[in-house]
């Protein structure tokens, strides 16, 4: 007969690799979960006055919600000169269609 103590101990092993199973088909199948990288660019104006020193953030929205605020930063780079064309890669989840 087997001891009580080592069924439970296997029912609970069983039951947690079910647990993690079911997490990782959801993660593989739920196409809302998966990250995507949308690239932003921003060029900035010919003309006198164009360009900014201050912070820039962005909010991407979609099908399925928004990105939240993110700041358009890049080490050792000035940014939003005039004249220039500034690209950025933002990872979130997937949010659809844009509205």
């Amino acid at each position: 007969m087997i001891n009580k103590f080592v069924l439970n101990a296997i029912m609970t092993a069983v039951f947690a690799m079910s647990i993690i199973i079911i997490i990782i088909i959801i993660f593989i199948f739920s196409p809302g979960l998966a990250p995507v990288k949308y690239e932003v660019i921003v060029v900035t104006g010919d003309v006198k006055g164009a360009g900014t020193n201050a912070n820039v953030s962005i909010t991407l929205y979609g099908q399925t919600g928004d990105s939240g605020k993110r700041e358009l930063t890049q080490k050792f780079r000035d940014l939003f000169e005039r004249k220039q064309t500034d690209k950025f890669e933002i990872e979130v989840l997937d949010l659809g269609k844009s509205n």
